[in-house]
């Protein structure tokens, strides 16, 4: 099961440009007990840019290392896909340099949001430049409303883009219903599939998957949302065929802190030879980051 370690409120000591929230954790590189993440800052317009943390996990001591004093990645331009905020939820180091993938948002005159999903590339000195001011993977026949939380995993098959878009689409703060559901892209090509699981129970949302291999297993984590976020696993031998988990690989909110009412937003990785899941709590990252490691 999941054990706790600890948490990073927001920090008090950021700049003015980030009024709230650490939404979205994303592991950006590591080192020994140091860990470099972005996460989602909102300035007081509720617009989102990517902000960079360093903490230090060392067992079940968690602290705040280092915060950043400038945005890595912006909010677009007006009338851009994503002039309204974007949420980085995957990074990588490979041949191309540093890039990072991400959802941008813009605002509906009659409510609710679009999303579409971008690409940005930099180094982990000077921040992250858009690859281009249009979406990289938007929406389609298949996709009509709106795809956010992009994963890449590498499977013995080949690489894969995890994504999440509508199967029915409504606006939560008119209490209308809706559900999410998680696909994904084989290949480079970014052909789209039928979604991968079930859901668990009705008007249900899937969102922001992360895949680790564990054992002889592949481990899916979502955040499941029903009436209240939490923290669900699924399953595959194969990277194709998903199934959902026991509920010992779910963590539920704690009822009190930051976590009273949900968790969500997971970012499960290996540190070094520890399971660890990042996730946030209450009022989507309002609170800030928790950290927990699997004990078996």
């Amino acid at each position: 099961m999941w054990k706790r370690v600890g948490w990073i409120s927001v920090p008090a000591q950021r700049p003015d440009w980030w009024s709230s929230h650490a939404a979205f954790p994303t592991v950006v590189s590591q080192s020994g007990n140091s860990i470099k993440l972005i996460v989602s800052a909102r300035d007081v317009n509720q617009r989102s840019s990517a902000a960079v943390i360093d903490l230090a996990v060392n067992g079940e001591a968690v602290a705040l290392l280092n915060v950043s004093d400038r945005p890595w990645l912006a909010p677009g331009l007006p009338g851009t896909f994503d002039e309204a905020g974007v949420n980085v939820t995957f990074c990588s180091t490979d041949d191309d340099g540093f890039v990072a993938w991400y959802h941008g948002w813009a605002l509906r005159s009659g409510g609710g949001w679009w999303n579409s999903i971008g690409t940005a590339k930099g180094d982990l000195t000077s921040g992250l430049t858009r690859v281009s001011a249009a979406p990289t993977f938007d929406r389609s026949t298949e996709d009509p409303t709106s795809l956010g939380y992009p994963f890449w995993y590498d499977f013995p098959w080949g690489k894969c883009l995890l994504y999440c878009t509508y199967e029915s689409y409504g606006i939560p703060s008119r209490n209308e219903n809706y559900s999410y559901r998680v696909k994904c892209t084989p290949g480079l090509g970014l052909t789209r599939s039928s979604p991968l699981l079930p859901h668990l129970g009705v008007n249900q949302a899937q969102s922001r998957p992360t895949v680790v291999h564990v054992g002889n297993v592949y481990r899916m984590f979502l955040s499941v949302k029903g009436n209240r976020y939490h923290i669900a696993c699924a399953e595959s031998l194969d990277g194709i065929r998903w199934r959902w988990s026991a509920d010992e690989w779910s963590l539920f909110p704690l009822g009190s802190g930051g976590e009273v009412n949900e968790v969500a937003y997971s970012y499960v990785f290996w540190q070094e030879d520890r399971l660890t899941m990042l996730y946030n709590g209450d009022g989507h990252g309002a609170t800030g980051i928790g950290v927990a490691v699997w004990n078996d």
